[in-house]
């Protein structure tokens, strides 16, 4: 299920990213994934969990089917840590 969240988070940031530019598609969207990602369960304890890099790019295309992401390209590069980050938003 996190990697649902996951996915919901980064393409809502990669939209709004591509909003405030003015962008009419976004073409590829480059992802840092860490090895074990850190949540918070509703009591407020951080856990952490690693994030299957393909459940991940599956629920991407799934939610962006109907926005400007669409059709965009995932690629998602590994990094030692806990957190994820953009790293490149590529559109027209």
């Amino acid at each position: 299920m996190q990697e649902f969240w996951l996915a919901q988070e980064i393409l809502k940031a990669a939209i709004e990213y591509a909003e405030k530019r003015h962008l009419k598609s976004v073409k590829n969207i480059v992802i840092n994934l860490g090895d074990k990602i850190a949540f918070m369960d509703s009591k407020e304890n951080f856990y952490r969990k690693e994030i299957i890099p393909e459940n991940l790019q599956i629920y991407i295309k799934l939610l962006a089917k109907g926005t400007i992401a669409q059709n965009a390209q995932i690629k998602i590069k590994p990094i030692e840590g806990e957190y994820w980050g953009l790293e490149k938003i590529e559109g027209e």
